[in-house]
């Protein structure tokens, strides 16, 4: 047949190549096509929660309750902080080794309340 045809088959492998990546081509077509699918359904899921959604995130009642909230959570905060630095202050006066190791505790307690602070101060705001 090469005689009949010149280069016939340098074209059947050339077609034989097309034809691969075409069905590369189909499969990833395929893939996609499931990947939009996936973002249709989604977008149902969304539109249908949407009011639910909206009335969690921006019911203006329930973003004044948390900020309420927090604001009374930073006031306790702050009152506690205060407190534990008297009795930082109280036990620094009367070392020993139990005390020393109370102090410790108590010095790691405030660390963490005013983390807290912050992090109740950033919602708070």
């Amino acid at each position: 047949m090469q005689k009949k045809i010149p280069h016939a088959s340098h074209v059947a492998a050339g077609l034989s190549r097309f034809i691969t990546v075409m069905k590369k081509v189909d499969s990833e077509y395929n893939n996609f096509q499931s990947i939009l699918d996936r973002f249709d359904n989604i977008d149902d899921v969304i539109y249908e929660m949407r009011d639910k959604i909206e009335n969690f995130l921006l019911n203006k009642s329930v973003l004044s309750e948390v900020r309420t909230l927090s604001s009374s959570a930073k006031g306790d905060t702050e009152m506690l902080l205060t407190e534990l630095k008297a009795v930082n202050s109280t036990l620094n006066q009367n070392r020993g080794n139990s005390v020393d190791a109370l102090v410790n505790s108590t010095q790691n307690l405030m660390k963490n309340i005013d983390l807290l602070h912050d992090q109740i101060e950033r919602t708070s705001s």
